[in-house]
């Protein structure tokens, strides 16, 4: 993970600039003000969509 350096940064963005890896918790960090990117995560073969709902963010 680029912002932690400790997990794997599996978790990239499509709507980001550039390429950046996070793990969950960071890019649920990362991610709390920017709602609508678009999420993929590695699925060991390949990327997968996903939400940040799925990784565990909660909008109040």
């Amino acid at each position: 993970c680029e912002a932690c350096n400790e997990a794997e940064g599996v978790i990239r963005c499509k709507s980001c600039i550039g390429f950046h890896g996070w793990c969950k918790p960071c890019v649920v960090r990362v991610h709390k003000y920017l709602p609508f990117h678009q999420l993929e995560i590695w699925a060991g073969s390949c990327y997968e969509d996903i939400s940040l709902g799925k990784l565990g963010f909660i909008c109040f």
